[in-house]
């Protein structure tokens, strides 16, 4: 079996403003399987999933969601924002969603697929 040679990521302290937050981006992964999560999500009612994204629930920053289904943008600039957080270049904290399961590359090996 050959090593990984993928880059390991250091997990190194960051340091967090103090304080009320603003914004926050939220990055949604789709793995395999269905989209449970995404119709749980906008079929939401309290709060609707327009009021977050609107920033008008009290007390909750503004969510600005990243979405390969939901998002306006597309292509260049649908990934631009990935690319700024994986570059550590956002402009606000951020949380990663993954909805659906995980693919096991290694079952492929095993059967030719």
């Amino acid at each position: 079996m050959e090593a990984s040679t993928a880059p390991q990521r250091q997990n190194t302290p960051v340091e967090v403003a103090l304080g009320p937050l603003k914004t926050v981006h939220t990055f949604w992964l789709a793995g395999m399987s269905c989209d449970g999560c995404s119709i749980a999500t906008v079929g939401a009612t309290q709060p609707s999933v327009e009021q977050v994204l609107r920033g008008t629930v009290p007390g909750m920053p503004t969510v600005v969601l990243h979405h390969p289904v939901l998002s306006v943008n597309a292509g260049e600039e649908f990934m631009r924002g990935y690319e700024l957080a994986a570059n550590d270049e956002l402009d606000a904290p951020y949380v990663v969603l993954f909805e659906g399961s995980v693919p096991n590359e290694n079952l492929n090996d095993n059967n030719g697929g």
